[in-house]
């Protein structure tokens, strides 16, 4: 009787424990199935108004901010709050966005990234860093970044007396739907603009400003093919048979300007005072032209 009573306790034990453990593994795996609740948070997404291609520039006024309920480690879309506290007035993009969809952040180039201007520009492009006191007048907030120029020259009066009555003071075509990368304040007010350019456009732009003023005016985009042919034309008016003696009645100015050429960068110095410099640097621009 003894020895039954002792085996009952002993399984009553084993059983108890065993029970306990199996409660345990039980609730552990409950709370392991059951889902984990996230907290949705109410936003507004970037929305494309547009279709807009790869190296394109988005201004502020092109996005609409759509409200949206997301969840709170949702981290894929570009939001209003961070827009606002970069300070941005316009993004660039890394790959093709349809109209109508919600901005992803891995495919935004912000303005203040230090390789912007690598990233944006176009393949036969190049990037030109022209300072403001070329141009007669010039406002970043009449040509944004990302919006399209015209440029034009109004040959200086030393100019003009070469050219004899070829101009009749109306300023010449330099360049049309040239695209705006950058403005720069430099020290003591300086105000510099890089400008998108094709080869022709740079040569042109280059041989311009060492014979008069230019003149920006807002502008559509245009085709590369009408592009090419304004700015050689402007580059083949700008010699018209004189250029020896265009450059001859040059006064000595101390200019410079930076050009852009994939992730090369170069700084060009004077390109007012030696004429071999400037054909050095257009590629033998000169020699084509002839």
């Amino acid at each position: 009787m003894r020895s039954l009573i002792l085996f009952i306790c002993c399984f009553v034990f084993v059983g108890g424990g065993i029970f306990t453990v199996f409660k345990g593994i039980y609730e552990e795996v409950g709370k392991s199935a059951k889902p984990k609740s996230v907290a949705m948070i109410d936003v507004k997404l970037a929305v494309m108004r547009q279709d807009y291609e790869a190296t394109d520039i988005v201004s502020a006024a092109e996005i609409i901010w759509s409200d949206a309920s997301i969840s709170s480690d949702d981290e894929q879309f570009l939001q209003y709050n961070e827009f606002i506290d970069k300070g941005a007035s316009y993004i660039a993009l890394k790959s093709p966005v349809k109209s109508g969809t919600a901005l992803r952040r891995d495919v935004v180039i912000w303005g203040d990234n230090r390789n912007f201007i690598q990233e944006v520009l176009k393949p036969s492009h190049k990037a030109i860093s022209i300072n403001g006191k070329a141009f007669s007048a010039l406002l970043p907030q009449n040509h944004p970044v990302g919006s399209k120029m015209g440029i034009y020259l109004r040959p200086d009066e030393r100019t003009a007396k070469v050219f004899g009555g070829l101009y009749n003071n109306v300023p010449l075509k330099i360049a049309q739907g040239v695209r705006v990368l950058k403005w720069v304040e430099h020290s003591k007010g300086s105000l510099f603009l890089t400008l998108e350019v094709l080869d022709a456009e740079l040569e042109a732009l280059m041989q311009a400003q060492r014979v008069g003023v230019l003149e920006a005016s807002t502008s559509t985009s245009h085709d590369i093919a009408t592009r090419n042919l304004i700015a050689q034309a402007a580059f083949d008016a700008l010699h018209f048979k004189n250029k020896k003696k265009i450059l001859d009645h040059q006064p000595n100015v101390k200019r410079h300007i930076i050009v852009y050429r994939g992730a090369a960068v170069e700084r060009i110095d004077n390109v007012e005072t030696t004429f071999s410099k400037l054909v050095q640097v257009t590629n033998d621009a000169m020699d084509k032209a002839q």
